[in-house]
């Protein structure tokens, strides 16, 4: 049964077109305003490299990787510090046609003031490239 599972993801990700651009796609749950800047710049950042190219839709004919992100405020309820910064959570996956979910690969969580939302969607998409490499390392072996 592992050796089933093992061979389904490996499938999985090879689906994964490494080309030049990966594709991806951003599912944003931001609850507020500093999360929804956070969003905002991390789309302006992939939008911006020449490593990816974000869709606006999940393919049904192709596998494509999902960035979904949460966000919410860190002093809800502190009516002096709202808005101040925000608490995010990042969940990458890859989404194949033929699976009806996705399929892990990492996430993480961190929070970022609003001086730094720029240099924080800088660093998620950084981490993104990352694992692109990583992936196309592993499989290219």
């Amino acid at each position: 049964m592992k050796q089933i599972l093992y061979l389904q993801c490996i499938l999985i990700l090879a689906s994964l077109p490494l080309t030049a651009q990966t594709e991806i796609t951003m599912r944003d749950y931001a609850e507020d305003e500093t999360g929804r800047r956070l969003v905002y710049y991390l789309k302006e950042s992939f939008n911006t490299s020449s490593s990816f190219k974000l869709l606006t839709f999940i393919p049904k004919d192709r596998a494509v990787m999902v960035i979904e992100v949460n966000t919410m405020d860190k002093n809800a309820g502190d009516k002096s510090n709202e808005g101040l910064s925000t608490i995010y959570s990042i969940v990458w996956y890859i989404k194949a046609p033929d699976q009806p979910w996705g399929f892990y690969l990492n996430s993480t969580m961190g929070f970022s003031g609003k001086n730094r939302i720029k240099e924080s969607a800088v660093d998620i998409v950084a981490s993104t490239k990352k694992m692109i490499d990583d992936i196309s390392k592993y499989l290219n072996e």
